[in-house]
Formats: C-alpha cells, structure tokens, sequence
C-alpha cells in the first residue's frame, strides 16, 4: 500500500490509538507514516514497538514523533498500557515503556 492510500485508509477509521512495528530498516518509511498520520489525525495516540524501538526508544519518541514507545516484547505490555490508558492511571506505573509527558 502506497503512502496516499494508507492516508486515506486511516483518514477514514479515525483510530483513537494506532501501533506501528518499527524496524532500523523500516524507520524512514515510519517516518513519512507518522507525519501522515498527525497530519491528517493529529489526536490519534501513536504507540510504537518493535526492534528498533526497543534499542532506541528515546530516538523514535523524538524523531519520530511517537508519544508512546514499548520497549521489549510487547503482548502483555501493550495490554497493560491500553488499560492504564483506559482508566486514566499515571503512565509512569506500565513497564517497559518510554513516554512523552503531556
């Protein structure tokens, strides 16, 4: 899938919450995708994972502009912090995981 598709596929589901796998040789690619995505859905909360996220979390918070980063094998990490987001608990108490404060 091009990049203008995925824009518009993504434009259309309006996700309060998206999560990009981020690989070193991917990470131009989810570059341009999360510019895509604050431009067209700047409330969406991207969450990103994955090898490179986890050998660099503070990386891909900045440069890529991700506002939350699981750091290591993500299955339970991810569902905790969906949880937490949830509910409204402090951030701070998810492993495993690399945040901007808001």
């Amino acid at each position: 899938m091009n990049f203008k598709n995925f824009e518009r596929k993504i434009s259309k589901l309006k996700p309060d919450i998206l999560g990009l796998t981020i690989y070193t040789t991917t990470f131009s690619s989810v570059l341009e995708t999360v510019k895509r995505i604050r431009n067209s859905l700047p409330k969406t909360l991207i969450i990103g994972g994955g090898p490179h996220a986890s050998i660099s979390p503070k990386e891909c918070s900045e440069i890529l502009n991700i506002d939350i980063v699981v750091i290591g094998e993500g299955e339970i990490t991810f569902t905790d912090l969906i949880k937490s987001l949830k509910n409204g608990q402090n951030l701070a108490k998810v492993n495993n995981i690399a945040f901007k404060k808001w």
